[in-house]
């Protein structure tokens, strides 16, 4: 008969965000980005304290504020965008965008976007 040991939880295996490293390197302060992103400055910090985890919707703005990736931002990819350096590439960047889409109402607003999936699609095939 086969038995199983019962897992514990490592929290030393989940990847920390890079939320408040981007945030520093661009001199902002929480209350500027919080601003910007329309969401409180507590929860930014509690964010980048990984005391609370962002919606989907919440990592995608704060990706696209920062000009980053979603799996960049949450420190499970080494590489911002674009091609790794190990020449896979991030499709999960290029899913963001087009989920972004998704969300426009405005005409121009939603041609620059798709200007922006074409330029990616492009650089993700050299």
């Amino acid at each position: 008969m086969t038995t199983f040991k019962k897992l514990k939880y490592d929290s030393n295996l989940k990847p920390n965000n890079r939320l408040r490293q981007l945030r520093l390197s661009k001199d902002l302060t929480l209350k500027k980005v919080a601003d910007d992103i329309g969401i409180s400055e507590n929860l930014i910090g509690k964010y980048e304290r990984e005391e609370r985890e962002p919606k989907l919707k919440t990592w995608i703005k704060l990706a696209d504020y920062f000009n980053v990736s979603v799996s960049y931002l949450q420190g499970l990819t080494g590489f911002s965008k674009g091609k790794a350096p190990s020449d896979d590439l991030d499709i999960n960047y290029l899913h963001q965008r087009i989920n972004r889409m998704l969300e426009i109402d405005n005409i121009q607003e939603l041609q620059n976007e798709l200007e922006n999936v074409i330029k990616i699609t492009h650089l993700m095939q050299k």
